[in-house]
């Protein structure tokens, strides 16, 4: 979860992983801007989706 405040400290967006430790609501909860199931979910269109979605 430090990641995400890290990460918008650093003026950042944040894409959280969901996994047993962490749900989607508690990095939805901590500002997450994505949140995503699985790693295999970034392909190019969510690189694209980030970029143009300043």
């Amino acid at each position: 979860m430090y990641d995400i405040q890290m990460g918008q400290n650093a003026g950042c967006r944040t894409c959280g992983v969901t996994c047993v430790n962490h749900k989607k609501y508690q990095l939805l909860h901590q500002g997450a801007d994505y949140v995503i199931d699985d790693f295999s979910e970034i392909n190019s269109n969510f690189v694209n989706a980030i970029i143009i979605d300043k």
